[in-house]
């Protein structure tokens, strides 16, 4: 790997030698804020006594929570009585990174691979209340997440106020397994549109997801009795991904797929086809099962 720094930003960016065209991009990052912005139960109580200013602690209901222990390391503390009390209940706990993965402002020829690691730690069996999520999400409440349970795994999003959530086949989860989120920018002179993946244990899972603006997405997690070890890419060299990024190839069926559903419904327009399609999580069959019922003559 070839490699150059920008000082001024924090980011590394290296030269894939087995990948033409694709730059993995590392942005110096750290757990660093609770996020309670979505529902009332993603804090430990209402009193909030675990937060962003004292991410180390318990609650003062005996509600379990995340602690953010250092830079990497989440610790998920489970619920316990308290005297006066019945007893607490696990909530989910939802945290951010401090810096995002922004789109290089001059890059023509490089597509560019923003990537972070996770591995879960249990300290018990995986039960009906064991969760975690793994995306990115930015200011305005726009994200993307991998969310694991038990019995389920989904991918569920929200861009410009619409959402969607997709289910992907059932996958064994297991502790110490090792789930990771990408982000990749084509170059800045391509028409091509911005894209996010998952991975677990190494191995690409679910559908990749397109959207034409990642811009100030940070890395963003939930957990549920489940602790957490993350690797932002710092040392690639002594602690390298269980993904390959070397051997990432470019989402590259988007165009096809749309050109296709292009020649069946000639009655619509191009960008609305393209909008649909993305607005259903490039989800082709899903999207050709929808318009045949709308406009069953087409087909």
């Amino acid at each position: 790997m070839k490699g150059s720094t920008d000082e001024k930003n924090g980011e590394l960016s290296l030269e894939l030698g087995q990948t033409k065209n694709l730059c993995f991009v590392y942005v110096a990052n750290k757990w660093k804020e609770f996020d309670f912005s979505k529902y009332s139960i993603y804090k430990c109580c209402e009193k909030e006594c675990i937060n962003t200013e004292n991410p180390i602690g318990k609650c003062i209901r005996g509600n379990g929570f995340a602690n953010i222990i250092n830079d990497e390391e989440i610790e998920y503390i489970e619920w316990f009585k308290v005297r006066g009390h019945f007893g607490g209940h696990d909530n989910s706990s939802h945290i951010l990174a401090e810096n995002s993965f922004n789109k290089p402002k001059e890059d023509f020829n490089n597509y560019s691979l923003f990537y972070f690691e996770i591995k879960c730690k249990f300290e018990e069996e995986i039960n009906n209340n064991t969760r975690v999520g793994i995306g990115l999400k930015n200011s305005e409440d726009n994200y993307i997440s991998l969310s694991i349970w038990l019995k389920y795994t989904f991918i569920s999003y929200k861009f410009q106020g619409k959402g969607s959530e997709n289910s992907i086949k059932k996958i064994v989860w297991n502790n110490n397994d090792i789930f990771g989120c990408g982000l990749v920018y084509p170059p800045t002179n391509n028409k091509k549109l911005p894209y996010i993946f998952f991975t677990q244990n190494g191995q690409q899972i679910g559908k990749t997801i397109l959207n034409d603006n990642f811009e100030d997405y940070k890395p963003y997690i939930g957990v549920t009795c489940c602790s957490l070890e993350t690797n932002f890419g710092k040392d690639l060299e002594a602690k390298p991904f269980v993904y390959d990024i070397t051997k990432h190839t470019q989402y590259s069926d988007f165009e096809n797929d749309l050109n296709e559903l292009i020649e069946i419904f000639t009655s619509i327009k191009k960008e609305g086809i393209k909008r649909i399609l993305l607005e259903n999580g490039i989800d082709k069959e899903n999207v050709l099962k929808k318009l045949i019922e709308i406009f069953p003559k087409n087909y």
